[in-house]
């Protein structure tokens, strides 16, 4: 497999697992009333759902173009 899709891969699953930690701080700190939101409502777990893949798409990216840049000051 290519390094760079290998590397894509890996940030994608470190991102997926700081939003699924994020969001559980969320839901346990109950910052701004999530917490209770998302445990009483109906679709709740809908709610977190979509709020785990949003931050996970952003720590993702994040976290795929701080390597990147990483590696390429290394190479200098």
């Amino acid at each position: 497999m290519p390094d760079l899709i290998r590397l894509y891969i890996d940030s994608v699953l470190v991102g997926l697992l700081l939003a699924i930690g994020f969001v559980l701080l969320l839901v346990l700190l109950d910052v701004a009333q999530i917490g209770r939101l998302v445990l009483t409502a109906e679709d709740g777990l809908l709610a977190a759902g979509i709020m785990v893949l949003f931050f996970g798409g952003l720590f993702a990216a994040v976290q795929f173009a701080l390597r990147v840049v990483a590696a390429g000051s290394r190479r200098e």
